[in-house]
C-alpha cells in the first residue's frame, strides 16, 4: 500500500494542477504564435484570390508548412483551382491534415493515408466549404484528381452528411 501512495500523490497532484490552470492558463503562452499566424494565413488567403497560378502555388506551400485545421477552409478554395498541380496539392494537404503517420514513416499516396485514416479519430469538424470542394472534385477532368478526391471524401466525411453535400456526391457519381 506504501507504494501506491506516492504514485495517487502524483496522480492527484497533477490532476489539481490541471484543474487550477483551466483552459486559460494552458492556453496563455500559445497567444503570441496564434498572434503570427493569423497574418499568414491571410496572406495565403489573399494569395489565393490571385490570378497568377505561381502565387497560388506559394501560397499552397505555404498552408502545407503550417498545417493544423485553421487551413482547411484555404485548402477548399484551392481544390477547384484551375492548375492540377494546386489542385492534387491541396487534397494532399487535406489528407495529411487530418492523417498523421506513425512514426518514421510517410505516407505516399491517397490510399495509403485512406489506410491510415482509420486508425485516427477525426478531432475537429469539417468546415461546408471542404466536403462541398471535395465532393465536386470527383468530377474533375484529371483522373488523379478525381481519385484523390474519393480518398479524401472516405477520411473527410461522417455520417451523416448535409443534405447539400449529400446531394452533390450523388450527381457526381452520375
Amino acid at each position: 500500500m506504501t507504494r501506491l501512495r506516492p504514485h495517487l500523490f502524483v496522480t492527484v497532484a497533477a490532476s489539481v494542477v490541471a484543474l487550477t490552470l483551466g483552459p486559460s492558463g494552458w492556453a496563455a503562452p500559445q497567444q503570441p504564435e496564434q498572434a503570427t499566424t493569423l497574418p499568414a494565413l491571410q496572406q495565403a488567403g489573399q494569395e489565393i484570390a490571385s490570378p497568377e497560378a505561381q502565387v497560388r502555388r506559394k501560397a499552397l506551400r505555404a498552408l502545407r508548412d503550417h498545417g493544423g485545421p485553421e487551413t482547411l477552409p484555404l485548402l477548399a478554395r484551392l481544390v477547384g483551382d484551375p492548375e492540377l498541380d494546386i489542385r492534387e496539392g491541396a487534397i494532399q494537404n487535406v489528407m495529411r491534415t487530418y492523417v498523421h503517420p506513425p512514426v518514421h514513416q510517410s505516407i505516399g499516396s491517397a490510399a495509403e493515408a485512406f489506410e491510415l485514416a482509420r486508425l485516427h479519430d477525426q478531432p475537429w469538424s469539417v468546415p461546408p466549404e471542404l466536403s462541398t470542394a471535395l465532393v465536386k472534385a470527383l468530377a474533375d477532368n484529371a483522373p488523379s484528381v478525381r481519385r484523390d478526391s474519393a480518398y479524401a471524401v472516405g477520411i473527410v466525411l461522417r455520417a451523416p452528411v448535409p443534405n447539400a453535400v449529400a446531394f452533390e456526391l450523388v450527381a457526381s457519381l452520375s
